[in-house]
């Protein structure tokens, strides 16, 4: 493990090397590792995750990671080969573009113990994709999945470490946390040269003075992206692509605009992306696709139309495109909706752990033991943001006392039956 640490042309920064203890406490450890990695965009958590199935690899086990998107799930490939070959590691990657006679020479070498680590989108939650010997599963981006598909592919095989990353954990991930059912690591520190994405919220009826600062941008050979909630009008009345575009158009006369929307080919949209990545266009104008997976360095101007449709989730996200050097870099919360809650949030937050907090407090926890991810309960609840250190210390008391009571000689029936079906106790291969 210390051989692929010291092969990275980078230093890890001080909360990586946290985060990594505690992912490692929790792999030698007798329990199912059920956690999460909190870090904003650009903060690491790649490596982490790479380092994270390097150990069960190390161990015999096979790893899976799963990523919401293609261009994701490639850029994680491409990234694991890079790290993983020289030690012999076989790698994969499974998503719907993968051609059939290719994806049944994968399936059949994963169900047989010749993968050790296959990446992918949802198509890992296939029926057909079987392991012989999973040890633990990854989900990138875990707010971009629901409660059912996350749960398919961790339940492929028994007794499997889950380990989530996430900017911005969802209410009901915050939530569970109160039941001890899952433990939180958060990285805070960000690489040296970034710099804090300057937010603010921004009426229409002063769109002309948005547009001269972006100009300026412009002028100084940067880049700018300008989403829209939607492709077309809808009955909220949010501005569609086209419209977007053309008002842009006018407003940057000597602007390159490219345009990226899901209802394109993927063949064309990813065109667009490359034209803007290599500087050919320096305004796109698109939907959510850019969401994740973008990395341009001279991107430093996010605006986001209609923001007040945009989850906070969303919005924090996107606003994760810009400030990806030592540029100053904004992100402009476009809305007639000035006094919206969600903004207001954004605007002022900056750490995506305090962003879920403010989505916990606006939207609620969900169903703890079902399927909603947000929501309110006929349970009633404290603040999250007041009482977390109490559930915390709470839940670490009553492990405390569990381990002790444990050494000692058990008569009652009931708590010996309670202790081997319980799976924070029973082991990982028991």
């Amino acid at each position: 493990m210390s051989t692929f640490l010291s092969d990275l042309e980078f230093e890890l920064t001080s909360d990586q090397k946290n985060v990594i203890e505690e992912i490692e406490k929790d792999i030698l450890s007798n329990r199912v590792m059920n956690r999460l990695v909190q870090g904003d965009v650009g903060c690491g958590k790649s490596i982490i995750s790479l380092y994270s199935a390097l150990l069960l690899i190390s161990a015999g086990y096979q790893a899976a990671i799963m990523l919401p998107t293609e261009i994701l799930a490639n850029q994680q490939f491409d990234l694991a080969k890079k790290y993983f070959e020289k030690y012999g590691i076989v790698v994969e990657l499974l998503t719907s573009s993968v051609i059939n006679k290719t994806k049944t020479d994968i399936l059949y070498r994963l169900a047989n113990n010749r993968v050790n680590l296959i990446i992918g989108t949802h198509s890992l939650i296939e029926d057909k994709v079987v392991f012989n010997r999973l040890g633990i599963v990854i989900i990138d981006e875990q707010h971009k999945f629901g409660v059912l598909q996350r749960q398919k592919l961790i339940n492929k095989f028994k007794d499997v470490d889950a380990l989530y990353l996430t900017a911005t954990p969802i209410p009901r991930s915050l939530g569970m946390t109160m039941f001890g059912d899952l433990d939180i690591s958060s990285i805070h520190t960000m690489p040296n040269e970034r710099k804090k994405v300057i937010t603010k919220i921004w009426p229409y009826d002063k769109i002309d003075g948005l547009m001269k600062s972006i100009d300026n941008e412009l002028k100084k050979g940067n880049q700018a992206y300008i989403v829209v909630p939607k492709v077309l009008e809808n009955e909220n009345q949010t501005i569609s692509i086209n419209d977007a575009y053309n008002m842009f158009s006018q407003g940057l006369k000597n602007a390159r605009i490219g345009i990226c929307h899901g209802k394109m080919k993927s063949v064309d949209k990813n065109l667009e992306m490359e034209k803007f990545y290599k500087g050919i266009t320096n305004v796109l104008v698109s939907t959510t696709v850019i969401e994740v997976g973008m990395n341009v360095k001279k991107a430093t101007v996010m605006v986001i139309m209609d923001a007040n449709m945009f989850g906070l989730s969303q919005l924090h996200q996107l606003r994760g495109r810009v400030g990806r050097s030592s540029l100053e870099s904004y992100c402009i919360l476009l809305t007639n909706d000035v006094l919206n809650d969600r903004l207001l949030v954004i605007e002022n937050e900056s750490d995506g752990f305090k962003i879920s907090e403010g989505d916990f407090k606006l939207r609620g926890p969900g169903s703890y033991i079902g399927e909603n991810q947000s929501g309110y309960m006929d349970l009633e609840y404290s603040s999250f943001e007041e009482d977390f250190k109490i559930f915390e210390c709470a839940r670490l008391d009553s492990e405390i006392y569990i381990s002790k009571f444990l050494k000692k000689e058990i008569k009652s029936p009931i708590f010996n039956d309670i202790i081997k079906s319980s799976k924070f106790l029973s082991g990982k291969n028991n």
